[in-house]
This record gives structure tokens, sequence and C-alpha cells, in this order.
């Protein structure tokens, strides 16, 4: 007479199947992350156009599966950097948004993972890479990415105790920290140089996007909804721009000095004339052109100017892709 199957041999089976179903699966979500990302196929502005924006494309492309929260971009003339918070890593791409290389950003200690936010290049060409999980700012080398990371040191008053944006300019790094409503600069060799910014009223709060151009520093104060202009030197208060945002990240200038302002809440990025006073466009509105190919903006974060081909990269964290949209030059 049969016996069946013993209970233990049972539970075993089920357990070896779970297992190699496990397994299967982590390799395929590796393979589906790791996976190279098709180029963009640009589209220009329709002809005849008089549109100042139009949507040219993203990466990945639709239907492919999308980056894991990209956040923060930077670029060293060549490749773009896009920080993948999700994944614990920076993902390195051409500017037509083909995958180049991963760098991964190992957690800090006593931390269950990293989750970088935000990326900027430093002369050198080595990433300076906000992690908030770890609340540090470390140094990775594309060209090394084996080394071990570097983080950087800080003591005294630029003690850094919650990095929430980086900008590298001339030279210096600057840091925000939320921890104390200031921004802390560096030397390309992680030495304290000042700290500003501490003196504002009303305080900074959570800095979401740095821009350093032409002796102003970009500050986009997140949390309370504005954006302002300081004097990198000391942190003077120099003007603002004259508008309250849906929670403002990052910020830009395109080559006639119009500054763009991404809206994570507005899901636009605005456009402003160079003195900051008058909203010239919006981007990824229902006046883009071409924004019904997917050109629409879900989560707007960090954004790249490209100056060689008057396009803006925006990335998208909830989407998990990276917008690119075509800018008509002002003066035509």
């Amino acid at each position: 007479m049969s016996r069946g199957i013993r209970p233990r041999t049972l539970w075993a089976t089920v357990a070896s199947i779970l297992l190699t179903g496990a397994v299967v699966f982590a390799v395929w979500h590796a393979m589906r992350l790791e996976s190279p990302d098709q180029g963009v196929t640009f589209e220009p502005f329709a002809e005849g156009s008089q549109a100042t924006v139009a949507y040219a494309g993203q990466f990945p492309p639709e239907g492919s599966p999308p980056l894991p929260g990209p956040r923060g971009i930077a670029t060293d003339g060549e490749r773009l950097y896009v920080t993948l918070a999700d994944a614990g890593s920076v993902g390195v791409f051409g500017y037509d948004g083909t995958r180049v290389a991963t760098l991964a950003v190992p957690p800090a200690q006593d931390a269950p993972v990293a989750y970088p936010i935000d990326v900027a290049v430093l002369a050198d060409g080595r990433l300076a890479v906000v992690d908030t999980s770890g609340s540090r700012v470390v140094f990775v080398d594309p060209q090394n990415p084996d080394a071990d990371v570097v983080t950087l040191a800080s003591t005294g008053r630029a003690v850094v105790g919650q990095p929430t944006a980086v900008e590298y300019h001339d030279g210096e790094l600057y840091v925000a920290d939320a921890s104390d409503g200031s921004i802390k600069i560096f030397d390309d060799a992680g030495a304290a140089q000042r700290v500003i910014a501490v003196d504002l009223e009303p305080r900074l709060t959570y800095v979401g996007g740095l821009l350093a151009a032409e002796g102003t520093l970009w500050v986009s104060d997140s949390n309370a909804g504005r954006v302002l202009a300081l004097d990198p030197a000391d942190g003077r208060l120099l003007g603002s721009l004259q508008r309250r945002f849906d929670l403002p990240r990052g910020i830009v200038i395109d080559s006639a000095g119009r500054v763009f302002v991404a809206e994570t809440f507005g899901r636009v990025v605005s456009i402003f004339e160079p003195d900051g006073a008058t909203v010239v466009d919006t981007v990824a509105d229902a006046r883009t052109e071409g924004v019904d190919r997917g050109g629409f903006l879900t989560a707007p974060e960090a954004m790249l100017w490209d100056v060689a081909n008057a396009r803006l990269y925006v990335t998208d964290s909830a989407e998990g892709r990276v917008k690119i949209y075509n800018v008509r030059e002002a003066a035509e």
C-alpha cells in the first residue's frame, strides 16, 4: 500500500522550488535593471514651428523597463551621470541615453542600503554623490570603479549632518546641509573652506537643488517653495525668483541666461527671463510641442542643460526616465 509523500519531503521540495524561483527572479530583476538601454532618436522641432519648447525624446524609451529612481544628473561634457536612488548606484550614459556603465555606491557602515540622490562632477573627473541613507557625501571615481569610495571628511562647523544637494564650480564643492540650514563649501581635496547661508531669514529648510553660475549661487529651498540667488562668497541674499513654487528642485541656466526651475509637485519646468521676474514659458505642459508622445512629467527632479544642442534633460523619479526637450534659442 502506498504511504504517500512524507511531510518533511514535501516541505523540502516546496522550499527548493521557492528558493529556485527567488534566485531566478533576482537574476531576472538584476538583468532588467542593468540591461543596456537603447539610445534616443531625437525628434526636432516640427517644420515651421514657432514653439519655444518641444519634446525630443526620453531614455529608456517607451516600452523599456524604467530606471530605478533617477534623481540627480550631471555631466563631464561627454557622459551623463544619473543617480539611481532605488538601486544604490550611479548610471553612466551617453547623451543619447545609451548606458555605458553602472557605478555601485556601497552602503555606509550601519546603513542597510545606499540612497544616492544628487551628483556633481569634479575637475579631475571624480563624482561627488549625496547618499541620504548614510547621511554623507562620497567620492566615486568612474575611471577606477572598483576602488573604495571615499567619504567627505568634515569637522567642526563644517560637519555635514544631512546633505541634500551638491554642486561643483570653479574648484569648489558646495554641499547643502539640512541639519543646520547651511551650505558648506570644500575644495577639491575635501578641505572645508567656509560655511554660508546660516544667517538667512527665514532659514533654509530643505535645499533640493544648487547651481553656481556667473557669480551667483542659485538655491531651490524646496520645502519653503522658493528659489534664491545668493552670493557664493558669503551667502548674502542677492535676490529671488518672483514666484512661489510647488516643491522646486533642479535649476539650470541656458545660453541666453534664462533660468529653468523644476517643480516636482507642479509637474512642470518653469522658464524665467534672466531678471527672474517674468515666466517666459513652461516645459511639459499642454503647450509643449509633441508632449502627447510622452513628454509630460510626473515628478521632475534634477536638470541638465546641453549647451551644444540647446536641449534640456530632466530626471523624472516617478516614471523612471530622463525626459529631453528642445528649447529654442532666445535670439531666434
